[in-house]
């Protein structure tokens, strides 16, 4: 009966290894045990993950969980060998084959291969211990660490540096790019619309407390809660509520790192700032530009993210934004962009861009087909050599 359930134990527990991982393999009568730590990229595991050895058929010859212990993930992996009394059938080790270690890891549902899967490292010296620890395997404080590339910016000194990276991904955002939590043009970016164009933050809220203003009056139009809405609520509001150093006031009356195009965010633009890159560097509950009736606006907390109705009468932080269009800003510009505050050097100018041509237009930089060759002659009507066909007059004229 004891061996029974001993043997019902075993069929159990590698029955539950094979669902974790998806390892399949064949315990027999000859074995060895290897024994050391695990890691994936210097972090440590949990009993959750497994370990795997594979002989370098690919037969999976040993499965077993992880054992954390302390904060440390211990290898305590039987290591089988080939059953001599099935020849057809390569259960496990032969001599001194070579063996490779897998790693299933559980919070990320994958399979590593040691070392990485660019640079794959064997193991030999297996031989049937009788299930005793081998010789060059036995020491429990050997770290065997599974690496795997993490893309990411690897330079500290850009704005979107990730520091669980260790491949670096060239994309690398740096202030005055143009990408999110850049430094660009008087604040942070804190959005993008993919055409050009996006949304700006001051660096630093304004801490001091402030009311949305005129509690009791709904003001016409301050409803938009989406991205983009946040400037056209701030003139709404500055048009029917004139009272001085409220929300909205402030943020319109701001010149900060030279502009003075700032104003009070939507609820939706709130939220793109919650959730941008330099979030933590607010702390509060901030107002929008959001109305809700009469008595009642949006108010969001950074960096919770919880938003509130909350009544115009109280006071909150402020965290004023502008806007930013890249485009041709030059009205003769064939291409000019009436909203551009971004001038992106690609202004279209048509003319004749031909130097020798009659009609040259030194300030076109696109040719438009109009160029007109250079005719020599008189060009005075008056004179007796006239020459009608002539646009440049070569001092040929006769009285």
């Amino acid at each position: 009966m004891k061996q029974y359930i001993l043997s019902l134990t075993a069929v159990l527990l590698v029955f539950t290894l094979q669902a974790q991982s998806n390892f399949n393999f064949t315990p027999t009568n000859s074995s060895a045990t290897f024994i050391g730590q695990a890691q994936i990229n210097g972090f440590q595991l949990t009993s959750n993950d497994t370990i795997a050895v594979f002989d370098s058929s690919g037969n999976c010859c040993g499965v077993a969980a992880l054992i954390d212990f302390s904060g440390n993930a211990y290898i305590n992996l039987v290591i089988y060998g080939d059953d001599v009394t099935t020849p057809t059938i390569d259960e496990g080790m032969n001599g001194n084959e070579n063996f490779f270690l897998h790693l299933y890891d559980s919070s990320d549902d994958t399979i590593l291969i040691y070392k990485s899967i660019d640079s794959l490292v064997s193991f030999t010296g297996w031989s049937n211990t009788n299930g005793a620890p081998l010789t060059q395997y036995n020491d429990p404080n050997m770290i065997y660490d599974f690496t795997f590339s993490i893309y990411g910016c690897t330079d500290p000194g850009a704005v979107n540096y990730d520091s669980f990276a260790n491949t670096d991904d060239g994309n690398c955002c740096y202030d005055g790019d143009l990408c999110l939590g850049s430094f660009y043009y008087g604040g942070k970016i804190f959005y993008l619309d993919g055409n050009g164009g996006g949304l700006i933050a001051a660096e630093s809220a304004i801490t001091d407390t402030v009311k949305w203003g005129c509690l009791g009056q709904e003001i016409t139009g301050a409803d938009g809660t989406g991205v983009g809405s946040g400037y056209q609520n701030t003139l709404d509001i500055l048009s029917e509520c004139t009272t001085v150093g409220i929300a909205a006031d402030i943020c319109n009356n701001l010149t900060l790192n030279g502009f003075n195009d700032w104003f009070l965010p939507s609820i939706d633009e709130l939220t793109e700032i919650n959730n941008s890159l330099f979030a933590m560097s607010y702390s509060g509950s901030f107002w929008s530009s959001s109305e809700i009736d009469s008595a009642y606006s949006f108010k969001q907390n950074i960096p919770s993210g919880m938003i509130w109705n909350t009544s115009k009468f109280q006071a909150n932080k402020v965290i004023p934004i502008r806007s930013f269009l890249i485009g041709c800003t030059d009205p003769l510009a064939s291409n000019y962009n009436v909203n551009a505050n971004i001038d992106n050097g690609f202004c279209i100018i048509n003319g004749c861009t031909d130097p020798l041509a009659f009609n040259f237009d030194a300030t076109a930089n696109t040719d438009d087909g109009s160029c007109i060759a250079v005719a020599l002659g008189c060009t005075d009507p008056l004179a007796f050599n006239f020459d009608a066909t002539a646009n440049t007059d070569d001092g040929s004229c006769i009285a």
